[in-house]
């Protein structure tokens, strides 16, 4: 207690060396922190919703070379930001760090302009997770009706449920946030393992490794092959966004000099392996390409699951493991994108926030 006691004044004092007061309790531990990055990329949840780009553009080829090579350059990504963010642990991240890395003359202007394009896509990576998610669930639907598909009122309609939820949680739920986010990484790992097995012991198509591992058909894309490949990698790239957000977790961990780093390098490793395991069998059984892209709801990954386990039901199934994920990326992104709204209002940066 004394320990943590300490770590906390500490955090405390280095806060107030770059010019804040602590305001918010530090109660998040770096495994919290790491289930919070971990939970914003989603990995299963944001590969299953972007599938049908990679499908469309490349298939094989860019599904698993593009997701390892966009994870190389992610984790460059995050090791950078990650040392800096040990040098200046504050929830104000990258627009804070602009202005430090700044000359004097253009330390406002650069920290201005990167705090509303921080401030923008954080709340862009929220309304899109919780979006693909309105998305995700309507598709459940279409799992017993293949006819349906859902029209524009009713997906705005439940990407607000969905973001109202989320909202709710943050607000009603703020001191059981550490749970959620390590409960976080437990159900991901085992829904992983449990799609998997699944798909493996129930499929009738089973893919030659030469067809995982190396086919390219980009021939549906209309784009020459070059092209098709790079495109398809924004299903890697959409999935692997977020981990810079927990910088504005900072002020609520116990030693955030040490530990917001670690989880933001560890978070996109996990993803990394974990996005590979999830994807290489579900390359073994995929159905046909064409079906699949089909879809009426514009999300195969429903689809897949109905034709590999051969019921509704169990489509369903593995689907609910996914808006399990589903929850915990929208809470967590709703989480970190406050937590910068604030940083960027207490700074006077937000219209009206000093009044």
């Amino acid at each position: 207690m004394a320990a943590l006691e300490r770590a906390e004044a500490s955090a405390d004092a280095q806060l107030a060396k770059m010019g804040y007061k602590a305001e918010l309790p530090r109660n998040l531990s770096m495994m919290s922190i790491l289930g919070l990055s971990f939970a914003i990329m989603a990995v299963p949840f944001g590969l299953s919703t972007t599938m049908y780009i990679s499908l469309t553009d490349g298939q094989s080829v860019t599904i698993i070379w593009g997701w390892c090579l966009v994870s190389l350059i992610s984790l460059a990504i995050a090791a950078s930001l990650a040392e800096i963010c040990s040098v200046f642990p504050t929830a104000g991240g990258v627009y804070y760090w602009s202005a430090m890395l700044s000359t004097k003359e253009w330390a406002p202007i650069a920290s201005w302009v990167t705090g509303w394009l921080t401030l923008v896509g954080n709340w862009t990576v929220t309304t899109s997770i919780n979006f693909s998610g309105a998305q995700l669930i309507l598709s459940a639907i279409a799992l017993w009706r293949d006819d349906w598909a859902p029209n524009e009122w009713q997906t705005i309609l439940m990407f607000w449920c969905v973001m109202i939820v989320c909202a709710l949680v943050n607000v009603f739920g703020a001191k059981h946030l550490d749970l959620i986010n390590k409960v976080c990484i437990y159900w991901t790992g085992a829904s992983v393992l449990i799609i998997m097995i699944t798909l493996l012991s129930m499929a009738d198509t089973k893919r030659s490794g030469e067809f995982v591992f190396s086919h390219f058909d980009a021939s549906i894309s209309g784009w020459p092959d070059g092209w098709a490949f790079f495109v398809g990698l924004l299903q890697a790239a959409y999935t692997l966004t977020g981990y810079g957000m927990v910088a504005s977790m900072c002020e609520e961990v116990q030693n955030p000099h040490r530990e917001v780093p670690r989880a933001m390098v560890l978070s996109v490793a996990a993803a990394g392996v974990t996005g590979v395991i999830y994807l290489i069998p579900i390359l073994f059984i995929l159905p046909d390409v064409k079906l699949l892209l089909s879809v009426s709801n514009g999300q195969p990954i429903g689809l897949l699951f109905q034709i590999v386990t051969g019921s509704a039901a169990g489509g369903f199934g593995l689907l609910f493991l996914l808006l399990g994920i589903l929850f915990f990326a929208g809470v967590g992104a709703l989480t970190a994108a406050s937590r910068c709204t604030y940083a960027f209002a207490r700074d006077g940066a937000i219209p009206g926030s000093r009044m």
